[in-house]
């Protein structure tokens, strides 16, 4: 036989609780247990511990309302089921009581054994389907939460509902500071979120939809965003749920791979080009060597010959130039302190931000000891610096920051300035041999860096705004 422990929440009369009592032991096959609390603070407390399996609930007390107990129950989560006794059958105060959490009411007047089994019975059904619904949600709650793709719920305005962790780690932000924001707000491109918009709209279901987005500090992200529509019961459409696919790591790795294809591309073609013009050049510079010797004194001539022997010299400059940035060097690796080389390389550079009236700030945090070729390290890292402190066109800063990423067992240098930021075209060629935006430059510079870091298992890449600024990010395994 089953037991059922109530209690009836009652401070005006204890007539209805011995009504109650008697009456609930006539319904056959369940044993009950029925209290008496007279105080409302009493009710809330028991309220609270939430020890009894259903709550009989006068609608009028001695100092409140049974309604307000109800509405109680229900914002500190008590599921259990709660029904409201009136003393007349009242549709509006029934409905009242309905929509503030009650399961059912009994009239007084009409309270029979087969009413209040009836009320008990159908409150029972209420909280099991109550708990049903809740196990759902808790169920698709934790798929969300859990989720490793980052996902976002957002309304038919595009205003965020809801990101699950992975959506608020991808941008690094906390779900306070994107709460009722728009999704277009994280969109690089104002343009491309109007068009994601508008297929939205038009067809419901986008697959793929590519676009970048970026995070704090203004990090770009290239994603892939698929977007499902959601309906409520009216089949209306209530939200959008948008599945981010981030793309960064597979781009940044093709363009890595296609560096170094261009960098193994280029050797090749310096050791050929090497080998093609030397030859010639040396058979000038004898000739040239010939022809001085013969027309000695002439100085109508010898200044024609300094012309030819100057260029001569300037290409095979150029060629050993291209050689030794393309070309794999032996390294001097030795365990030594990284916050050393920063700081050296830093003292190097301060001179050249001086003369420019450029700040040169730096974090380098926690040291640590990596195996590194000091000398050649330093000298990739001066040429990023250097390079930073040319793109400030007037008074600026450039700031170099450290950090070690446990996770991935690597150290992250940040190279940033506030100058005039690279177009998107540049972006893509300033690691190859012989470009450069600067006069008089080589353009060789950037490509010796690359081959540096590259021979230390680390990777180099560029984010830049134009009008905003460049940062140069060095990754460098701990191992």
């Amino acid at each position: 036989m089953n037991l059922l422990k109530l209690l009836l929440v009652d401070s005006t009369s204890t007539t209805d609780y011995k009504l109650i009592k008697s009456k609930l032991k006539s319904i056959p096959n369940i044993s009950f247990e029925i209290d008496l609390v007279v105080c409302e603070k009493k009710a809330q407390e028991k309220l609270t511990e939430d020890s009894y399996d259903g709550y009989v609930i006068r609608e009028t007390q001695r100092n409140g309302s049974g309604v307000d107990l109800v509405k109680y129950a229900r914002s500190i989560g008590l599921q259990k089921p709660l029904i409201i006794m009136t003393k007349k059958e009242n549709r509006e105060k029934d409905m009242i009581a309905m929509n503030a959490g009650a399961d059912d009411y009994i009239v007084e007047s009409k309270m029979s054994v087969s009413n209040i089994e009836r009320s008990l019975r159908y409150s029972y059904e209420r909280y099991k389907a109550r708990l049903k619904i809740a196990q759902r949600e808790l169920r698709y709650k934790n798929l969300f939460e859990r989720s490793v793709n980052p996902i976002v719920i957002v309304d038919k305005d595009f205003l965020i509902n809801e990101g699950n962790r992975a959506f608020l780690q991808l941008l690094s932000i906390s779900s306070e500071e994107v709460e009722g924001q728009s999704i277009g707000r994280f969109f690089l491109d104002e343009g491309r979120f109007m068009e994601f918009r508008k297929q939205v709209k038009s067809k419901g279901l986008v697959k793929k939809f590519k676009a970048i987005l970026y995070k704090k500090e203004k990090k770009k992200l290239y994603c892939e965003i698929t977007t499902i529509t959601q309906f409520n019961i009216q089949d209306e459409v209530s939200a959008y749920q948008l599945i981010i696919n981030d793309l960064s790591k597979i781009k940044k790795q093709e363009q890595r791979i296609i560096r170094m294809e261009k960098l193994g591309l280029t050797g090749r073609l310096a050791r050929s080009i090497a080998h093609e013009v030397r030859n010639p050049l040396t058979n000038i510079n004898l000739s040239m060597e010939y022809l001085k010797e013969e027309f000695k004194g002439d100085e109508g001539k010898m200044v024609y010959f300094d012309i030819v022997e100057r260029n001569s010299n300037r290409i095979n400059e150029l060629i050993e130039n291209l050689l030794q940035s393309s070309k794999p060097t032996s390294l001097d690796i030795k365990e030594q302190s990284i916050n050393n080389l920063l700081k050296e390389a830093i003292n190097l550079a301060k001179d050249r931000a001086r003369l420019k009236s450029i700040q040169l700030l730096y974090e380098l945090g926690d040291d640590i000891q990596l195996s590194f070729d000091f000398d050649k390290l330093r000298d990739a890292l001066l040429n990023v610096l250097i390079n930073a402190v040319e793109a400030i066109e007037d008074k600026g800063k450039v700031i170099l920051k450290k950090t070690i990423n446990e996770n991935k067992d690597e150290v992250e240098i940040e190279i940033t300035d506030n100058g005039k930021g690279i177009t998107e075209e540049a972006l893509k060629n300033m690691f190859d041999p012989f470009f450069t935006a600067k006069e008089g430059g080589m353009g060789l510079g950037l490509t010796s860096t690359k081959n540096i870091i590259s021979q230390h298992k680390g990777e180099i890449d560029v984010e830049s705004e134009l009008g905003v600024g460049t940062t140069f990010i060095i990754t460098l395994p701990k191992a």
